[in-house]
């Protein structure tokens, strides 16, 4: 009888599979795959995870990102931020694999997508009940399009939609307790109107973008 070894490199963990027992925060990041962690970014420490676990439990977290290509090299952006005064909790940044010889901008938008969600996924697996609304804030509509797609196993989806991030993506939406929804953010507003006049949203995205672009 065989069995596939090192599926490890392979699945994410979505914390919320029957066989899991959830158990501290500390000990779920530190059992996260390598892949999840560097696409998180930066190590984030257990007291931003427990602030963050605390605000889920009053239902005042949202969530956004931002994705860059320069020269065939991608990155993203993301923060977790509180729904009742926009205050971001975390924010972290990281490269994005692909082909560098096509690359597209939905790669990394759709990877800083994953990065906050698994996060969130995470934290929410250690506790005993919770269906807060998250939204994930990002200025690629086609990251918010690909989040609601039904069927993604066609020819035309593979060749335009990056679709292995696309199916982690909707896999970890799918799954998850938590109630998540995508919303479109236009893009850099400072092409339309004064900084001063930015919605808070707004200015987020104007910052992950500025991150993104920087990492």
């Amino acid at each position: 009888y065989h069995v596939k070894a090192h599926q490890d490199r392979k699945k994410s963990f979505t914390y919320t599979d029957t066989e899991f027992e959830p158990t501290t925060l500390e000990e779920l990041y530190e059992r996260a795959p390598k892949w999840q962690k560097d696409n998180w970014g930066e190590e984030i420490p257990i007291e931003v995870l427990e602030i963050i676990r605390d605000e889920l439990i009053e239902d005042n977290i949202s969530c956004a990102g931002d994705g860059s290509v320069l020269l065939g090299r991608a990155a993203h952006a993301w923060c977790i931020f509180r729904k009742s005064d926009f205050e971001i909790i975390h924010f972290s940044s990281a490269a994005v694999g692909g082909d560098p010889r096509d690359v597209n901008s939905l790669r990394p938008e759709t990877f800083g997508c994953i990065a906050a969600l698994s996060l969130l996924n995470m934290i929410a697996a250690t506790l005993p009940e919770n269906d807060a609304n998250i939204t994930y804030y990002t200025d690629s509509d086609n990251t918010v399009i690909n989040s609601e797609r039904q069927h993604l196993h066609d020819v035309s989806s593979v060749l335009e939609n990056d679709i292995d991030a696309t199916i982690e993506m909707t896999r970890i939406k799918k799954k998850s307790k938590l109630k998540i929804s995508l919303k479109h953010v236009h893009g850099h507003q400072e092409r339309r109107k004064n900084k001063d006049d930015f919605t808070e949203i707004e200015k987020i995205n104007t910052y992950m973008d500025e991150l993104a672009g920087e990492h």
